[in-house]
């Protein structure tokens, strides 16, 4: 009884943060937009580089980058913004989730807890490159 409510007490606040943080999100540093472009160019003509003909490799996420086209590829009228805010949140959501599952035994319910600073340092702390909780 006691885990199955532990269980149910953290997924709540997990999925209370990452809606409220899908909400709250508002501010985008400039290496998102580096992507978005990256994004772009790579579906247009294939090149992973924010100008056709350039020659080098400007974001540090090669996997983000393919989930971010992949998904822009699938749902071509949803802007990069929201893709990169429900990809973010998905993401930090499963690290929330993989927190609990290691720490949840040893912290009982602190653990159910433990999602809460994650979102609250990206709300606090705007994503540059969304690809950190990946």
């Amino acid at each position: 009884m006691k885990n199955k409510f532990l269980l149910t007490l953290s997924f709540f606040v997990i999925f209370l943060n990452a809606y409220l943080f899908f909400m709250n999100i508002g501010v985008f540093l400039d290496d998102v937009f580096i992507y978005f472009r990256v994004s772009d160019t790579f579906l247009k003509f294939g090149e992973p580089s924010i100008n056709r003909g350039d020659n080098y490799f400007s974001v540090t996420s090669p996997l983000w980058l393919l989930l971010l086209s992949f998904f822009k590829l699938t749902f071509k009228e949803v802007s990069y913004i929201l893709l990169s805010k429900f990809l973010f949140t998905f993401f930090i959501t499963l690290t929330s989730i993989l927190f609990f599952f290691i720490f949840y035994k040893e912290y009982s319910y602190l653990g159910a807890f433990l999602s809460i600073p994650i979102f609250h340092h990206f709300l606090t702390y705007p994503p540059n490159g969304c690809e950190i909780p990946l």
